[in-house]
């Protein structure tokens, strides 16, 4: 809210990894304010939509049909790439990336669906991955006991992220941290599709990191994003102080090779740091 900024490589394009499901909430959000997206339109997952990488979907029998507003609960509290892939074939990556620039945030671009994100990962760790469908990766990764070994090489995975996540899909922390102060000051789309927004990413269930420290209770609406089994390990969201927006924090990241729970710690250091700053400011005043 006061407009200060504090930050490392501020304005460094860096992957988002599923960071960027936020710039997708807001697209789905603004599609719907203009009437393009009616959020509780059922649509049916079946097979085809299955996608790699987290979520449940892929496990649920198929002939489910969640509405567009439960695929974005997924997509964000438990961050299901096939509820977001199903969201991204309804509204492309483009479409999400022109509404960035529309609101002054050239350096968030998002470039394909997780699906293709995720693919291009497998196939620069091994050829034998490249463009296969999530139940013919699952079959040869499980029977295949080299392929098993080399997506379990944290070295391989690293380096095939760095090669496939190196200019796509990416964000700068400055204008990742601006796009959450839109969300918290109303400031994007509609004030009241920005409580919508901020209402589904409170109820995130991927805790680990940037609120894992704060005390009980402290509002800490976010989105996390990993690649590579912890090569990127991201966190991004909106500190309140009681129920005031105090600041909008991002961290992103590239090439990290700390274990993942040191590198949570270390962000976890990060909210923990910045809350007890805000805190101490509003007992101050």
């Amino acid at each position: 809210a006061s407009g200060k900024e504090l930050g490392v490589r501020l304005d460094e394009p860096l992957p988002m990894a599923s960071t960027c499901k936020v710039p997708i909430l807001v697209a789905a959000y603004a599609e719907a304010h203009s009437g393009r997206l009616d959020l509780d339109e059922r649509i049916a997952f079946g097979p085809s939509d299955r996608c790699l990488g987290s979520g449940l979907l892929n496990y649920f029998t198929p002939g489910l049909c969640p509405t567009y507003r439960d695929l974005l609960l997924l997509m964000i509290t438990i961050s299901d790439n096939a509820a977001t892939d199903m969201v991204l074939r309804r509204i492309p990556p483009a479409v999400v990336t022109a509404l960035m620039r529309e609101y002054g945030l050239n350096c968030i671009s998002v470039d394909r669906c997780i699906g293709d994100l995720i693919g291009d990962i497998l196939a620069a760790m091994d050829p034998r991955f490249t463009h296969l469908a999530f139940d013919a990766w699952k079959s040869l990764s499980e029977t295949d006991p080299d392929l098993h070994h080399i997506g379990q090489d944290l070295d391989r995975n690293r380096e095939a992220v760095n090669f496939a996540a190196a200019d796509r899909d990416v964000a700068s922390v400055r204008d990742m941290a601006r796009l959450l102060a839109l969300i918290a000051e109303d400031a994007i789309v509609s004030p009241a599709m920005c409580a919508e927004m901020r209402d589904v990413l409170n109820r995130q269930q991927l805790n680990t990191r940037l609120p894992r420290d704060l005390p009980p209770f402290v509002r800490f609406p976010h989105k996390t994003g990993t690649l590579g089994s912890g090569a990127v390990v991201n966190d991004v969201g909106i500190l309140y102080i009681g129920d005031v927006p105090a600041a909008s924090i991002a961290v992103l990241s590239r090439d990290v090779r700390s274990p993942i729970h040191q590198t949570c710690g270390v962000i976890a250091a990060i909210g923990r740091t910045v809350y007890d700053y805000y805190s101490q400011k509003e007992l101050q005043q």
